[in-house]
């Protein structure tokens, strides 16, 4: 019984942070979001537990442009570390992470230094996508789906067409759970 109610809690939990938007559903992964409010507009999820260790970090981004809904599941990686964050304007001076021109600090400690890296290496690299084991063999984790008109109120993917509205119920049902576990 008692897993039960765990189960019905946690479900109710994810749904009140679907509902909440892109940042509560990350807290609830315990993962992080970096990206528009709207996730139509854009954004990554990424957990960054790896990244010290091992060098990634897991990530899912999700992108609208040219007609279709792009959604990729990979990892974001750190080599060419120092490429990546004068890519966005940045640089390391000592322990801590500044713009190149006005020398602000932009990080200074540990934990947000992870962050910013983990955000320049996707603008810089972008996110490898993985080749999975699906139902029907090999799949890649790159999508490309298309939205239904010129609105771009729906989009079809997977033989079926889904409202931008539900997004991210969707997001969360198709890729997060499986790339981070939770």
């Amino acid at each position: 019984m008692a897993t039960t109610i765990e189960t019905t809690e946690t479900q109710t939990s994810l749904r009140a942070a679907i509902e909440a938007g892109s940042h509560e559903i990350a807290r609830h992964f315990g993962i992080h979001y970096f990206g528009d409010v709207n996730l139509i507009h854009g954004g990554f999820f990424y957990d960054s537990s790896n990244w010290d260790d091992h060098e990634y970090a897991d990530a899912v981004s999700v992108d609208a442009d040219d007609g279709h809904l792009f959604v990729t599941a990979g990892a974001v990686d750190r080599y060419n570390i120092d490429s990546a964050l004068k890519c966005c304007g940045w640089k390391r001076d000592g322990n801590e992470i500044v713009d190149e021109h006005s020398g602000d600090i932009v990080a200074d400690n540990p934990a947000t230094i992870r962050l910013v890296e983990i955000e320049a290496c996707k603008a810089h690299s972008g996110i490898e996508s993985e080749i999975v084991v699906g139902e029907n063999g090999y799949e890649q984790s790159s999508y490309a789906f298309p939205f239904v008109d010129w609105t771009e109120s729906q989009f079809r993917a997977f033989g079926k067409i889904i409202s931008v509205d539900d997004l991210d119920g969707w997001i969360v049902n198709r890729f997060l759970r499986s790339q981070f576990g939770r």
